[in-house]
């Protein structure tokens, strides 16, 4: 079981050159229980509409990567609500200034704590957070 942060979830979505690690990871568990938090559904969203307002994606694609994850993607992930005390526990990681998280990532790392799951992620700093405290990153690279 793994938590998917948002960066992987992109990468696969719109054929990042890094979406190759990410469906390497995903052939070769065997793991059924895969996760995602309510964040991530807006995250990813905020991001799409992020590529889409910057060009480096089309409006097309953009439209596609969503209905993607609403309708081929999300159905096959565990969705996590997001609970009060993640909101907390976020907010004792960002004063770690050792971590660097930001926000939102700080958030998805009080989750996947919650939810016992080591986190898939392409962000370094994320990546390095979470096995700071233990919690470990799925191999991706």
């Amino acid at each position: 079981m793994a938590y998917l942060d948002t960066s992987a979830l992109v990468a696969l979505l719109v054929d990042e050159r890094s979406a190759q690690e990410v469906v390497d990871w995903f052939s070769g568990t065997t793991d059924e229980h895969v996760w995602i938090s309510r964040w991530t559904v807006t995250e990813l969203a905020s991001a799409l509409s992020l590529k889409v307002r910057t060009r480096q994606i089309t409006d097309e694609l953009g439209r596609e990567a969503w209905n993607a994850f609403s309708d081929l993607v999300r159905p096959s992930l565990q969705l996590s609500p997001v609970l009060d005390e993640d909101f907390e526990a976020a907010a004792r990681l960002l004063h770690r200034l050792d971590l660097g998280l930001r926000a939102g990532d700080a958030l998805h790392v009080a989750i996947a704590l919650r939810l016992r799951q080591p986190v898939l992620t392409l962000d370094v700093r994320m990546r390095a957070a979470v096995v700071a405290l233990g919690l470990g990153s799925a191999n991706i690279r």
